[in-house]
């Protein structure tokens, strides 16, 4: 059974969120877990800010590239096939880094 380190950094969405920055959270996972199982993971730790208002979103980065899309408080991703990839393919060095990117909503 090989694990590998996930390394998760997301953005603070308002002043009162930068108290607690960097918002870093470090866990280990087996290799063949999915991504989606990773985000579920996320989900129970409560990890995502919840913010006031709607049409905000969070990308989600990993090795350079947006593998993932949150829409306003939804703590599971939109659909997509990246989902399903094991975080083994992901990782460099038994490492995942993956970031949470904030947008906030259009004025």
């Amino acid at each position: 059974m090989n694990n590998i380190e996930i390394q998760v950094t997301r953005d603070s969405v308002s002043m009162g969120d930068d108290v607690e920055a960097p918002h870093h959270y470090s866990f280990n996972a087996e290799a063949s877990s999915s991504l989606s199982a990773i985000f579920s993971h996320l989900n129970r730790k409560n990890y995502l800010a919840s913010v006031a208002g709607n049409n905000h979103s969070w990308s989600v980065i990993v090795n350079g590239e947006v593998m993932a899309t949150f829409l306003g408080n939804n703590q599971i991703p939109v659909p997509s096939d990246s989902l399903n990839l094991a975080i083994s393919s992901l990782s460099n060095q038994n490492r995942l880094i993956i970031r949470f990117n904030y947008k906030s909503a259009g004025t």
